[in-house]
């Protein structure tokens, strides 16, 4: 047969009990008794901690108008007990830690991961207006949450060149050689470049 033992409350830590069983009959007069160890735990207990968002490559080149695209990876560190969060996404540029309002800056509005998973999307940047100079402008990634309140981010360099401008420079003229004497009337022959 079996036998099932059921924990009456939840203990606050694991615990050790000895369960036991006896049987006995009247005629004769015999009984027989065993025991077995039980461990009572309490369930896991749902623990979050801080995200990790990581945004690469780290830097990137691209000779205006042309945009570029990085990749997001974010990772979720709650252990097994929690469920999915559900992160609000950023991205902004900024030139001099000031906004950069040359460089748009496209990405997912939210991303859901289950703990200890990791899930990736992407970041595309767009310069909009050329800059009067080549110019590196800072990329970054934020992920936030709200319960609990967590905010954690990364930067890359996008670097904006631009195309060589076109400069007129005086041109040269070279006779050769530099000096010919002919007797009247024959020509004299020079090479010109």
């Amino acid at each position: 047969t079996t036998l099932v033992a059921t924990p009456s409350t939840q203990p606050p830590d694991a615990r050790n009990y000895m369960v036991s069983a006896k049987a006995s009959r009247s005629n004769p007069n015999q009984s027989a008794e065993d025991e077995a160890g039980l461990t009572v735990v309490p369930p896991l207990q749902c623990i979050t901690a801080a995200p990790v968002i990581v945004l690469s490559p780290t830097s990137r080149t691209a000779e205006f108008p042309t945009g570029t695209t990085y990749t997001v990876s974010l990772t979720n560190n709650d252990n097994s007990a929690c469920t999915a969060t559900s992160f609000s996404m950023t991205a902004t540029a900024a030139l001099n830690g000031q906004n950069a309002g040359n460089i748009s800056t496209s990405i997912a509005s939210s991303l859901s991961v289950a703990p200890q998973a990791t899930k990736t999307t992407t970041v595309t940047v767009t310069p909009t207006s050329a800059p009067s100079a080549q110019s590196t402008y800072s990329i970054t990634a934020k992920a936030i949450r709200s319960n609990p309140a967590q905010t954690v981010q990364d930067s890359s360099n996008f670097t904006v060149t631009l195309a060589p401008v076109c400069e007129a420079s005086l041109p040269t003229v070279t006779l050769s050689p530099n000096g010919l004497s002919r007797e009247y009337p024959n020509p004299a022959s020079y090479s010109l470049t």
